[in-house]
């Protein structure tokens, strides 16, 4: 288990830092107060061992023989002091050729000479636990080992650079400051002195409520959806779902001019506005079917409940009929409030048939109008969907999914103290009252930043990382 209790700073660990599998340059990772005794052994035979100095962080190059093929592998050996090291205690990492062997090697050698096999996430956990980061930063490093794309990998930075925590510190010290001033006041209540300016905290209140609100948004959001985005096609059967399916994602799906071609969803994965997204290519919106296409209607209705965004896809050239089961149809899906866009396909079809009764001059009521068979149409649409990812990448405020997970319910409660602290400085309420709810206020956003945590939150969060991290 990684608790506090489990890692006795006396023990100094090691790893392989790098990625499995061969490579130009592997890394192994040391950290613990032992670690330049364990680095003195281990370079003890290298005919270049340099004088490593705990005071300084320093770059180190040497060579060390390799005892049974008479050749030496060049070191890189970085050394940090305690001050300056990402753990907080004295740590190294010895940089070289990354053949797993050599790798493997070395690494007995450190534990040949006093290091423990590191577990997972525990570099990062000493890390947290010596204060050199916060909770909110070390999911960050998860983050950024685990960023599918530029979009996550810029939340999981900006994360790991403290942008949130930062913000919640700031948030805490305040309300430290204005819980200490009414204390104050209640250590004074009969010499008729006012520690603290009502309105002046009455403002701070409101705002620290409002960016809990943005908060706690962006925390629903990524609780819905940590990952890829994901994008499906809908529409009446035969409405070319598939063909732009094949486009955007980058497909082979089978295409046919006939109804119900896809039974099943297809997926594909393509990158817009540099995020993963997902096209989900769905059966057609049908009635009156036997088991197998009912299964398949419960298959496209369970997409469109998890889909960031539906695009129903319109054909030109329906008749009546048709054209009454898909508005009909379209109206159902924007009842239901989930995200959805409108698009009309088979927009080659106006050129072939003149008169068409869903002609040019019907376009304006569709997002856009696309022809895979014409080429045409297609830039536009990845130009407005990149359009829309952008938009939903500009937010301060959002945070990763596993932050999101971990501190909902504390992003909740820390509104809702405040909330009543307003409300009761409204109403002129005794400051022990107001005093209280900042408390809790306080006690929640320690949570956030795991100032206040528990040894199973801590192996919850750090057990989801590699070795070596």
């Amino acid at each position: 288990m990684l608790t506090r209790s489990g890692l006795p700073t006396e023990e100094t660990i090691a790893a392989i830092a790098s990625a499995p599998g061969a490579s130009p340059r592997g890394i192994l990772r040391i950290s613990g107060i032992h670690t330049l005794t364990l680095l003195h052994d281990v370079l003890r035979s290298c005919p270049d061992r340099p004088e490593l100095d705990p005071r300084i962080p320093r770059r180190y190059v040497c060579h060390l023989p390799l005892e049974t093929r008479g050749s030496q592998l060049p070191l890189a050996v970085y050394v940090w002091p305690l001050s300056r090291s990402y753990t907080g205690e004295p740590a190294a990492e010895i940089h070289t050729l990354g053949a797993p062997p050599f790798l493997n090697w070395l690494l007995q050698r450190l534990y040949a000479a006093g290091a423990r096999p590191a577990r997972p996430g525990e570099f990062t956990l000493r890390g947290f636990l010596a204060g050199k980061l916060s909770l909110v930063q070390a999911e960050a490093v998860l983050g950024v080992i685990e960023a599918q794309g530029e979009h996550q990998l810029d939340v999981a930075l900006s994360q790991l650079a403290g942008g949130i925590s930062r913000r919640m510190r700031t948030m805490r010290d305040q309300l430290l400051d204005d819980l200490a001033d009414l204390e104050a006041g209640l250590d004074f209540v009969e010499e008729d002195l006012e520690f603290i300016d009502r309105d002046e905290f009455q403002t701070r209140l409101r705002r620290f409520v409002l960016e809990l609100d943005l908060l706690r948004e962006s925390a629903l959001d990524r609780m819905v959806n940590t990952s890829d985005i994901r994008i499906v096609l809908a529409g009446l059967p035969n409405a070319g779902k598939s063909s732009l399916f094949n486009r955007l994602a980058e497909q082979h799906a089978l295409v046919a001019d006939l109804a119900g071609t896809t039974t099943d969803y297809l997926i594909g994965q393509t990158t817009l506005a540099g995020q993963r997204v997902e096209f989900y290519d769905t059966a057609g919106w049908e009635t009156g079917l036997d088991e197998i296409g009912r299964q398949a209607q419960r298959f496209r209705d369970q997409e469109y409940q998890r889909a960031d965004l539906i695009l129903w896809c319109t054909p030109m050239g329906l008749n009546q009929r048709e054209r009454d089961i898909d508005e009909q149809a379209w109206e159902q899906l924007q009842a239901s409030s989930l995200p959805c866009w409108r698009i009309q396909t088979k927009v080659d079809r106006a050129e072939k048939r003149a008169g068409d009764p869903l002609g040019q001059g019907e376009t304006t009521r569709f997002r856009c109008g696309v022809s895979v068979q014409a080429e045409r149409g297609l830039e536009d649409l990845k130009h407005a969907l990149e359009m829309l990812l952008r938009d939903n990448q500009t937010r301060s405020w959002e945070i990763l999914g596993t932050t999101a997970a971990r501190c909902r319910d504390s992003i909740e409660r820390t509104g809702e103290h405040l909330k009543l602290a307003s409300a009761l400085a409204d109403r002129y309420a005794g400051e022990e009252l107001i005093a209280e709810e900042l408390r809790g206020a306080i006690q929640e956003l320690g949570v956030i930043l795991g100032q206040v945590y528990t040894d199973d939150l801590l192996d919850r969060v750090f057990s989801k990382f590699c070795i070596g991290k």
